[in-house]
């Protein structure tokens, strides 16, 4: 009975409903944020004209795009990462916490202007294009050879 009114005493105090509500949200977004980190989601298909179609995933946001494929597991066949920038520049990325090599492909666009392949998950450079851009693609390493990619070469959104 002592055990009902102190719960209830408690439930009733505006500040621990406060500090419960925080608690809460904070969990969750650190849930959610893990999520994200473990598991790749494609929002959109994308066709490099003539070699073949990938799903991906459109980051936009800074926190998304300084987040990047991070602490990501993997990341599956014909899939990858496209950012998108409102400004042309050099578009300057990096290998923080990858847990695999990527390939990058800088757009100015939908055009490919550059391409460096086969980028080591434990690299500490910076990886830039030598030319201005709008877009960079991440994807596995080896795809750009895989499937013949080349500068020139035109991106396409394909309607799901």
């Amino acid at each position: 009975m002592v055990l009902k009114t102190k719960i209830k005493k408690i439930l009733s105090n505006p500040v621990w409903v406060v500090i419960s509500i925080v608690v809460v949200l904070m969990l969750f977004s650190v849930l959610q944020k893990q999520d994200v980190c473990n598991s790749f989601r494609s929002n959109a298909r994308i066709e490099i004209v003539e070699k073949s179609t990938w799903k991906i995933k459109v980051v936009q946001s800074s926190e998304d795009t300084y987040g990047g494929l991070s602490k990501a597991k993997s990341l599956p066949s014909k899939n990858g990462m496209l950012f998108l920038y409102s400004r042309m520049s050099a578009s300057p990325h990096v290998m923080r916490d990858m847990n695999f090599d990527l390939d990058f492909i800088f757009l100015r666009d939908n055009r490919i202007v550059f391409i460096k392949e086969k980028i080591s998950k434990d690299f500490k450079g910076v990886i830039q294009s030598l030319l201005d851009c709008n877009q960079v693609l991440e994807i596995n390493a080896g795809e750009v050879e895989k499937f013949g990619i080349e500068v020139g070469d035109e991106m396409k959104f394909i309607n799901k």
